[in-house]
């Protein structure tokens, strides 16, 4: 009964990008039956294989949560995840910086952490921190991280709404 989820980013912006974006999204739910590492490894060398240019890739973090907490994950070039223990310190989630679609050796493997009751992990995008407001002012890597930690004890519904409002109020 794993959970299997996944948040991915692709480069640039327009049609092609878009495209990439949803051919990945295919090939991931295509792969699905597989465990996470394999997912994209596989996305990797079918994205390669479908002749990607260097300008469009595919950054992906993707895991597993089964009901004893063990949280099984990959990460494709994605920024680091954060994880918040039951002492409010933040540990980040990361592996190697190669994006799908770049390095057909590349292999991703699966890396494992057992959370306790009461911790979160937070996926998010590059286009979170990386906001810019009308004074030019980014919203920030270190606001995004003490909006976490304040709300570390809320519900994953809370969170979502509330950090959704700050954005909403900082552009």
């Amino acid at each position: 009964n794993d959970i299997l989820f996944g948040i991915a980013d692709v480069t640039s912006k327009g049609i092609a990008p878009a495209l990439v974006g949803n051919c990945a999204r295919s090939l991931i739910h295509y792969f699905s039956d597989e465990d996470s590492a394999e997912i994209l490894n596989k996305v990797n060398k079918s994205l390669i294989g479908e002749g990607l240019s260097e300008q469009h890739f595919v950054t992906c973090f993707m895991g597993t949560l089964d009901n004893q907490l063990n949280f099984n994950y990959v990460a494709a070039g994605h920024q680091m995840m954060i994880h918040i223990n039951n002492k409010g310190e933040i540990n980040y989630l990361n592996g190697p910086n190669i994006p799908l679609g770049l390095d057909s050796d590349q292999v991703f493997e699966i890396q494992s952490i057992q959370l306790k009751t009461g911790e979160l992990v937070f996926l998010y995008t590059d286009g979170i921190p990386e906001l810019q407001n009308h004074a030019y002012e980014i919203f920030s890597q270190e606001r995004l991280e003490r909006l976490i930690i304040s709300l570390k004890n809320k519900s994953a519904q809370e969170i979502e709404h509330v950090v959704y409002s700050k954005i909403s109020q900082f552009v």
